[in-house]
C-alpha cells in the first residue's frame, strides 16, 4: 500500500471500508509479508547448505 504511494483517503474510497477496517486490512497485510519473507530466507538458507 505505501508502495503504491496512495493515502488511505484514496484507498478508503477505492475498497469502499472504514477507518478500522482500513487499519486491520494493512496490518493483516504487512504481517503477511513479513511472514513470507522470513519464509523465503529460511528456504534460501536451506538449499544452501
Amino acid at each position: 500500500m505505501d508502495s503504491a504511494q496512495l493515502d488511505n483517503q484514496e484507498m478508503k474510497s477505492a475498497l469502499t471500508c472504514s477507518d478500522e477496517e482500513l487499519e486491520q486490512a494493512k496490518f493483516k497485510l504487512y504481517k503477511k509479508l513479513k511472514q513470507d519473507k522470513v519464509r523465503l530466507d529460511f528456504r534460501a538458507s536451506s538449499t544452501l547448505e
